[in-house]
């Protein structure tokens, strides 16, 4: 875990990324941690996961947006399914949609309500099947969160 750990830091510096650690649990108090790359800008949420030829297990993309909305999600130019998680600006869970294929495309596909964060991981890395997820760490860049870690 160190390795990887120091993999992602040493990433990160070269290549200019945003990386964070989420710690998503459920309401059973099972917790599921997970690397993303964060998607704060205009370019990054547009192109997303687009063009990846895989994604790792334990890993995935959070989008972090200016403002609440319903964020609609596509699979232009995607290359394998993923399952997305969208989060109300609390942090709670709005609307999940698993097993995504590319072949949806041109289809938008849009939470319940507004929010403020996209989670997209590979389909395997199912995170709770009773959809009670609470996102309680984010990344220190986030615009959202008041205080820093």
């Amino acid at each position: 875990m160190r390795f990887l750990l120091s993999f992602i830091i040493i990433c990160s510096l070269t290549f200019n990324h945003q990386y964070g650690l989420l710690i998503l649990k459920n309401g059973e108090g099972k917790s599921k941690n997970l690397v993303v790359k964060i998607a704060d800008n205009e370019d990054e949420r547009i192109k997303g996961l687009s063009g990846k030829k895989f994604l790792f297990p334990g890993f995935g993309m959070l989008f972090i947006f200016d403002k609440e909305y319903k964020a609609g999600i596509w699979m232009k130019d995607m290359n394998f399914p993923i399952n997305v998680y969208w989060f109300k600006k609390d942090l709670s869970l709005d609307f999940v949609l698993k097993d995504i294929r590319p072949d949806t495309y041109p289809n938008v596909f849009y939470p319940q309500g507004n929010v403020l964060y996209v989670l997209e991981t590979k389909t395997y890395d199912v995170l709770d099947k009773t959809l009670d997820l609470d996102l309680t760490y984010i990344n220190k860049y986030d615009k959202n969160v008041k205080t820093l870690w």
